[in-house]
């Protein structure tokens, strides 16, 4: 499942935590807003794994999977470009989670000129 939720918070843990396990769902991929001095406090949520994670106060992405999913790190990148980019491996599956903030209002989009893995 893909899904964003505009950050986390303590209140969109547990809520996630009952969706997530009342649909089954094994792997969450999503944007989360939050920097690296608060994740501990606001990045658990209950029954899952945070397998990878950018921190960004205003962007940033996290992957996590069920405790019942084996699922690993692949990559995971911030290039200069400002792409979030990351690859989980889950069973014979391996997830992509790429994530292009928008730009300021006023600024206009570069398209990508390199492969999406290239930093």
């Amino acid at each position: 499942m893909s899904i964003n939720l505009e950050g986390l918070s303590v209140a969109k843990c547990e809520y996630l935590s009952r969706a997530l396990q009342d649909h089954k769902v094994d792997i969450l991929l999503q944007e989360t807003h939050i920097t690296q001095n608060s994740a501990q406090s606001r990045c658990r949520i209950p029954g899952y794994t945070l397998i990878t994670t950018i921190h960004q106060k205003k962007y940033g992405i996290s992957d996590y999977g069920s405790q019942s999913v084996k699922a690993e790190e692949i990559k995971i990148i911030l290039g200069p470009d400002n792409i979030h980019r990351s690859a989980i491996k889950a069973g014979n599956f391996t997830i992509a989670n790429v994530y292009k903030p928008q730009k300021p209002i006023g600024q206009t989009h570069r398209y990508l000129s390199t492969p999406i893995w290239q930093s």
